[in-house]
């Protein structure tokens, strides 16, 4: 397991986060929370990050990082508090700007090799349930559904 220094800025995160991946073998087929070490110092620092994912681009150029903040924010247990943050940022933009996540998120999993479990990435939902089993919360099935 690899730590994440959570004291740079996103740029740093996101190159800290691409390294670990491309020094992993086979992480294609290793849940994150098996890559990275989250602690609740960590979590709590990654949402300081969070913060700025304020705009389109932002987001579309750190996603990688929303990934991995995401995973640790459930792995630690902050799952209702973060579920209630991303709620309040989605209320604030159009759903075709929803859209335009849900496919980044598409993008970013399958450019970093990240295991999305046979699920598609069609909705937010997916992707929470996609950042649910990498964060241990829920287990995989052979037929690609999930067991909570």
């Amino acid at each position: 397991m690899q730590n994440i220094s959570t004291d740079g800025t996103l740029l740093a995160l996101k190159d800290q986060i691409k390294a670990t991946l491309a020094a992993t073998p086979n992480h294609e087929n290793i849940l994150l929370k098996d890559i990275f070490h989250f602690t609740k110092s960590d979590t709590q620092n990654f949402c300081k990050y969070f913060e700025n994912f304020d705009s389109s681009e932002i987001f579309t150029k750190y996603c990688i990082c929303m990934i991995v903040i995401w995973t640790s924010c459930f792995h630690n247990g902050e799952c209702e508090s973060f579920r209630e943050k991303m709620k309040q940022r989605l209320k604030k933009i159009p759903q075709h700007a929803q859209r335009k996540y849900v496919e980044t998120y598409a993008n970013t999993f399958h450019t970093y090799g990240i295991d999305t479990f046979d699920i598609p990435i069609t909705t937010l939902g997916n992707i929470e349930k996609i950042i649910e089993i990498h964060a241990g919360l829920r287990m995989q099935t052979e037929k690609g559904e999930r067991n909570e």
